[in-house]
């Protein structure tokens, strides 16, 4: 099935997500579920292609401020609440939010595509 970034970022984010492989090029994300246009998918992934400049960053509640994480271990925990994406030049930053112990996190890179594939 051919889903592009824009349809993934209107689905409905609310899941359980887990890396299953990360390198400098490809990152594999594996999904618990996530409905795209109405209809539920159940252990699908997410491989994302060529990746640069990874970040990371977390609200701080008591400074009304972000901050940088300095564990990029999946900063965002491993429940997804939002997801999106957008052009920039080449390529497509891709970000995701969670609730991470220190707050509300934002984890984002850039990547040439990324790939939905059920399982």
């Amino acid at each position: 099935m051919k889903i592009n970034y824009e349809k993934l970022q209107e689905s409905e984010w609310n899941t359980i997500i887990h890396i299953e492989f990360k390198s400098e090029q490809t990152l594999i994300l594996d999904i618990s579920e996530l409905v795209i246009d109405g209809i539920k998918y159940e252990n699908c992934k997410l491989h994302f292609k060529n990746l640069t400049k990874e970040w990371a960053m977390f609200w701080n509640e008591k400074t009304k401020d972000w901050e940088n994480h300095k564990n990029m271990n999946f900063p965002t925990g491993i429940r997804i609440s939002v997801f999106n994406a957008k052009t920039v030049g080449e390529k497509i930053l891709y970000s995701f939010g969670g609730n991470n112990p220190l707050g509300f996190s934002r984890w984002g890179f850039y990547a040439d595509k990324v790939e939905f594939k059920e399982s």
